[in-house]
């Protein structure tokens, strides 16, 4: 039997809705289809997956990123779904320990492309922010609780920015203690 649940998450959480899946799992519900908000999940062994989402170069459908998920799946990874450039990969935990990164060089570079993602939606929602704060300000309720949702997102992005920049220190850090 199938079941079909909504959640929303930010593009910066990817490791809360990792762990949400993995408690999904240990419910005995194994996503079969993920992507954006939507979440396809089937009944079964309980705690039989570890999932993980990772962020590609490039959409799933380009040869770059065919090829490199074709290699996961050699390793005993299945996608499961896809939302834009983002991926959702389980594997049975019975194969041990799932790490997608293995060494802190490709951490840094996961983050990186995060934080990348998210300063690259900084501008437009900087934009539509302010564009829309003059008339929410003067205009209708409607408005200005669309503002402050706008609002509301920006500072988001720009807090998560700078955790991830957070993150990204530690990580070199890391590097450096390892070498």
């Amino acid at each position: 039997m199938t079941h079909k649940k909504y959640r929303a998450f930010f593009a910066w959480e990817h490791e809360r809705e990792e762990k949400w899946l993995d408690t999904q799992s240990d419910k005995g519900l194994q996503l079969i289809r993920g992507g954006g908000i939507s979440y396809v999940f089937e009944e079964g062994t309980p705690g039989e997956y570890a999932y993980k989402i990772l962020l590609l170069d490039e959409l799933p459908t380009h040869s770059k990123s065919r090829d490199f998920l074709r290699f996961l799946e050699e390793t005993g990874v299945e996608v499961v779904g896809s939302y834009m450039r983002w991926v959702y990969l389980r594997r049975r935990r019975a194969e041990g320990p799932f790490e997608i990164y293995s060494d802190v060089d490709s951490k840094i570079l996961h983050l990186k492309k995060i934080r990348t993602l998210l300063l690259g939606l900084l501008p437009l929602e900087a934009a539509a922010f302010l564009g829309n704060a003059g008339i929410g300000l003067h205009g209708s309720p409607g408005n200005f609780l669309l503002s402050l949702l706008l609002g509301f997102i920006l500072v988001m992005i720009i807090t998560h920015s700078l955790q991830i920049t957070g993150k990204l220190k530690d990580l070199a850090q890391e590097r450096v203690i390892h070498e």
